[in-house]
């Protein structure tokens, strides 16, 4: 009889232990054939690598995966650290004030800064590092705050280039024209042409209405 129980409790014991065997393998399956960060995270205990551009479970010889997207990470502090949500995996851009895939979304020339498990990095940096960034990695950078908005982006004296704003010319796209200064701030109406987001230009000031 005691042999009997015996043997039940171990066969029970190795058929939950396949089942869960087989559960983990089609997880693991689940989360391989994800090819972007959004459909990875999308599935139950996938984790993002960004720099590679896979899509895992749990933690590996890359380290562990992101638990969000660069997109939805808006601080230097949460882009480069080792723990949650990006475990090293990004990069931090204060030219545009954005957490990143990687230091080649970056603008040409201008300082990137990538997490530990980036690929390929001479060298890597973490959210301890973030204080010694410009910007601090806080979203303060007044001139980022204006994104897309062209001329409000000029009338504060930042500089507008390749359809952002950034806080001077040195931290544009070099390959891409860049306007400040002045001249710019009087002629932001031509050189935000492009801009027909017309809502956006109205200003109440003072109680007048007005056009930026």
């Amino acid at each position: 009889m005691r042999l009997f129980v015996f043997a039940f409790t171990l066969g029970t014991a190795l058929s939950l232990s396949i089942a869960t065997s087989t559960d983990e393998e089609e997880e693991r399956r689940s989360c391989s054939s994800a090819t972007s960060c959004s459909s990875c995270l999308r599935r139950s205990g996938c984790t993002w690598h960004a720099t590679l551009g896979f899509c895992d479970k749990g933690c590996g010889m890359n380290g562990c995966g992101a638990t969000k997207c660069a997109s939805e990470i808006t601080t230097c502090r949460q882009c480069l650290t080792f723990d949650a949500p990006a475990y090293g995996q990004y990069a931090w851009s204060p030219a545009t004030n954005e957490c990143l895939n990687s230091c080649d979304d970056a603008p040409a020339d201008a300082p990137c800064y990538p997490g530990y498990y980036t690929e390929g990095a001479m060298k890597t940096y973490d959210s301890s590092d973030c204080s010694k960034i410009d910007g601090g990695g806080n979203n303060r950078n007044r001139c980022s705050s204006f994104k897309s908005n062209c001329k409000k982006c000029l009338k504060a004296g930042c500089a507008w280039s390749g359809g952002k704003c950034h806080k001077d010319c040195t931290t544009a796209p070099a390959d891409a024209a860049c306007n400040q200064g002045q001249r710019a701030k009087r002629n932001r109406r031509s050189i935000c042409a492009s801009d027909f987001f017309f809502d956006d230009d109205i200003e109440d000031m003072d109680g007048m209405v007005t056009f930026a």
